[in-house]
């Protein structure tokens, strides 16, 4: 089982993307790359950059061909992964139908063929 961070995410397009990076401008003035390292606690993306990479579900499905499925889904939602912050309040009731959509984590379950 893997466990990888969701590109289509709620966190990643809303907080990350347009709060951080639009809105306080660390898109233009970090860069990508950088804007993404944040996400790791500690790092602001220049002097402390963790590489960090975002998976859909299709990429996790074609890097774990060799495998054989037992689940792949999208998981862990909560209303602080929205932005503006009115928007988590709105949906709290919403968020169990919303997390198969805009989870934070792409989760893959699997087993090795046999040979």
């Amino acid at each position: 089982m893997i466990g990888l961070y969701y590109r289509w995410s709620a966190f990643h397009l809303l907080w990350k993307l347009l709060a951080n990076g639009i809105r306080n401008g660390w898109l233009f003035t970090k860069g990508y790359s950088c804007l993404l390292a944040t996400i790791e606690l500690g790092a602001d993306g220049v002097n402390v950059k963790p590489y960090v990479r975002l998976f859909t579900k299709h990429g996790v499905s074609k890097m774990m061909k060799n495998f054989a499925p037992d689940d792949l889904s999208i998981h862990q939602l909560h209303e602080d992964h929205f932005w503006p912050p009115f928007l988590g309040r709105f949906l709290r009731t919403r968020l169990k139908q919303l997390e198969p959509i805009m989870g934070w984590y792409v989760t893959y379950k699997g087993r090795k063929p046999k040979e």
